[in-house]
């Protein structure tokens, strides 16, 4: 084991840990609260002004506070949502850390595959090192991999992912 392989456990364990104490329910449903509130907060950005016009306040600051607001609310309501689910008994409490865990060690293995590749195009790391590496060969792989495991399970993604690929070759 070598300084690539203490890295790649560092920045595979932090997202794990969290999988593990927050669960996958409460990553999903902020997620999803997240995306939720930001589409509200933009589609309804007008309506909620011009109640918040009421109180004399700057116009920018009336648009940032309703815009966080907005999606304060849902990022909340997600995640009492998820802790309501899996609070309900111990076998799913203990299902959805057991699957956050899961779900943080797979975004792990993604961000520091990513941060691997990008390394990688930069030359930086000596050869020798990635050679005696035990986890090199397979995390750098695996952003490649579950990218295309994605194009293959939604077709709609492989434009996305072509173009990304073409900016990947493109750099020198």
């Amino acid at each position: 084991m070598n300084q690539i392989d203490v890295f790649i456990i560092i920045v595979a364990g932090i997202p794990t840990i969290f999988g593990l104490t927050s669960g996958l329910l409460k990553n999903l449903l902020a997620f999803t609260g997240i995306a939720t509130g930001l589409y509200v907060a933009i589609k309804f950005n007008s309506q909620i002004l011009s109640y918040l016009s009421q109180f004399s306040w700057y116009s920018t600051v009336m648009n940032l506070v309703s815009f966080f607001t907005v999606v304060l609310i849902f990022y909340f309501a997600g995640i009492l949502i998820a802790r309501k689910i899996s609070g309900i008994n111990f076998i799913t409490k203990t299902i959805d850390r057991i699957a956050g865990t899961i779900f943080g060690l797979l975004q792990g293995l993604l961000i520091a595959s990513m941060i691997l590749l990008f390394i990688n195009t930069l030359d930086f790391i000596p050869h020798e090192i990635k050679r005696n590496s035990l986890l090199y060969d397979d995390v750098i792989e695996f952003a490649p991999d579950a990218f295309n495991v994605i194009s293959e399970l939604f077709p709609v993604t492989k434009s996305y992912i072509n173009e990304i690929e073409f900016l990947n070759d493109s750099i020198p």
